[in-house]
């Protein structure tokens, strides 16, 4: 019976050692799926720190084209074969307040988005991404620079926005560049943008540039750099193909040596600036003008001209500069069996010291909508 009994306590002995060497072999701080990765260093990683202070404690990362491996910064470490399988990407809750320094493994990924938006996130650095086309980077606190030419070469597609102290960007060397939009960084004011061989659309609003260089970038049709209260100068190639300038909320005082390298634009938009003419004579492809909140005296365009929308309210425009621009506005078709719906020219032109009632009837003949501001 003492025999027994000593053998059922060495029995019991082995299973909790046998447990024990278990669970010390087991890594509960890895988790997610199985697969090897080379160690996280400063130069394959992304970087920053997430700021847990109020009852938000989520962070979500978006990713996809590749696997991800995301240090936590609080001792767990989670490895992601496919991101894109996750719906609303990967998701991780912080059990306590605190700050958390996160570390991305992102050489493998083609997309990524980080969002400081619900949670706060600050002091981005970039480490080597070379498969990535698409970066997405959004309110984020305490980052100076971003030099996109070293960790993401090839990427195509960037959205970098609400950066409260970004002060510098570049993206010189990153030639595969098609779409670009880097808004509200009101400390930015020096980007090195380059040439770009492939770019089309460039959005680079609610920034705090004084100059903007488009040069090198032959295929650009579409510009927004409105409302960067400072911009009074742009560069630009000859002869460039841009149909949509949108420059309104700047400093500009003149644009004609923006137009005259713009012949193929169809839509102008300077509103909140500090014009006193605009003379549009020889631009006969522009149908979409804002203009309005300037100190424009003079307002030309071309003869028997039609416009989708022409806003020139709120400015200085005499009697005779309004009756001059009426003239010259095209003779809007009426409808009839054979064109039931003609094209509507529309105008606004109240707030000018030359409104008068009379000009309205010069409008009323061409069936011109006049829509009161």
């Amino acid at each position: 019976m003492k025999r027994k009994s000593l053998l059922f306590v060495w029995s019991y002995v082995f299973i909790l050692s046998t447990i024990f060497i278990s669970c010390k072999d087991t890594d509960n701080s890895v988790f997610g799926d199985d697969f090897d990765f080379p160690a996280l260093t400063d130069a394959n990683t992304i970087r920053f720190t997430v700021n847990v202070t109020g009852d938000w404690r989520q962070l979500n990362i978006v990713a996809d084209g590749g696997r991800m491996v995301i240090d936590w910064g609080n001792g767990r470490m989670q490895k992601v074969e496919d991101p894109s399988s996750m719906a609303g990407g990967v998701t991780y809750r912080y059990g306590n307040k605190g700050s958390y320094n996160v570390r991305i493994w992102a050489e493998e990924l083609q997309l990524i988005d980080i969002s400081g938006l619900l949670i706060s996130i600050s002091d981005l650095h970039l480490g080597n991404m070379p498969g990535m086309k698409s970066l997405v980077l959004n309110s984020i606190t305490d980052t100076r620079e971003l030099n996109l030419n070293t960790f993401c070469p090839n990427v195509e597609s960037i959205n970098i926005g609400s950066f409260a102290d970004l002060e510098h960007l570049e993206v010189e060397h990153c030639s595969r560049l098609r779409n670009i939009q880097i808004y509200s960084n009101p400390k930015l004011t020096s980007m090195e943008l380059g040439n770009h061989p492939e770019v089309e659309e460039l959005y680079c609003s609610y920034n705090g540039f004084s100059s903007f260089s488009l040069k090198g970038l032959p295929k650009l049709r579409s510009v927004d750099l409105g409302y960067n209260s400072a911009l009074a100068s742009l560069e630009l190639d000859e002869n460039n193909g841009i149909n949509a300038l949108l420059i309104s909320g700047c400093a500009f005082q003149s644009v004609d040596d923006v137009l005259e390298c713009c012949p193929s634009l169809n839509e102008l938009s300077c509103s909140g600036n500090r014009l006193t003419e605009l003379d549009l004579t020889k631009h006969l492809s522009i149908r979409e003008l804002h203009c309005d909140h300037n100190r424009l005296t003079r307002l030309l365009v071309p003869e028997g001209q039609y416009f989708g929308h022409l806003y020139c309210h709120s400015n200085q425009l005499g009697e005779a500069a309004l009756k001059t621009l009426f003239v010259s506005l095209g003779q809007v078709p009426k409808p009839t069996p054979e064109y039931p719906r003609p094209p509507q020219c529309r105008i606004s032109y109240s707030d000018n010291p030359g409104n008068k009632e009379s000009l309205k009837e010069i409008l009323k003949e061409k069936n011109w909508i006049v829509d009161e501001e």
